[in-house]
């Protein structure tokens, strides 16, 4: 998978292939074949790698926090930026569209489900203590996530290279998005 990803920051998703992966590893194109089954495979696993670091970012941010549900959030926003920065092929693998059906690799939407519930998890504790209204924890999970996604794609794409956002300052940023996205979510409209 390392020469994947070393071709996937070379390359991009989707000039990637199996004959410049087993080139890059120094192994024949059949010997790729023998561990993934197509370029979607092998992209639905670097994918779940990328699901399963940003759920480690997430119970990283929890545990920053045990008590302050809230800070959990921004530092969540944070660390998502963050990784987003230092790994923006895991990011396009798993969110552009170089995996047509997420639903064929069971392994891509476990890792992806559980990666988004622990920030659902967290929404569910910042109801429970008053901090934010009730309402579907999921519906109020999307909206942060989506709000932080965003952020991080304009940064990966370039788009706001202009504001000098760094690997050191991006976590900071990060936060802000996400306790901008916290302040919306504790108004009673």
């Amino acid at each position: 998978m390392a020469s994947a990803i070393l071709s996937l920051k070379k390359q991009g998703a989707h000039e990637l292939s199996m004959r410049t992966i087993a080139r890059i590893a120094g192994c024949s194109t059949m010997a790729t074949y023998r561990h993934f089954e197509s370029k979607e495979h092998l992209l639905s696993e670097i994918a779940c790698e990328g699901f399963r670091e940003l759920r480690a970012e997430i119970d990283a941010g929890v545990k920053a926090h045990p008590d302050h549900p809230l800070k959990q959030l921004e530092e969540v926003g944070g660390r998502y930026i963050r990784l987003s920065l230092k790994k923006p092929e895991h990011l396009i693998t798993m969110f552009g569209s170089v995996i047509a059906d997420y639903q064929r690799y069971e392994h891509l939407v476990e890792s992806s489900e559980h990666a988004f519930f622990g920030l659902v998890e967290i929404i569910k504790n910042c109801q429970d203590k008053g901090l934010i209204p009730s309402g579907d924890p999921v519906r109020q999970a999307v909206a942060c996530w989506s709000t932080v996604h965003g952020f991080a794609m304009l940064l990966v794409n370039g788009n706001l290279d202009w504001l000098n956002i760094t690997l050191k300052n991006s976590e900071e940023y990060g936060s802000f998005v996400a306790r901008s996205v916290i302040e919306g979510l504790m108004s009673k409209n």
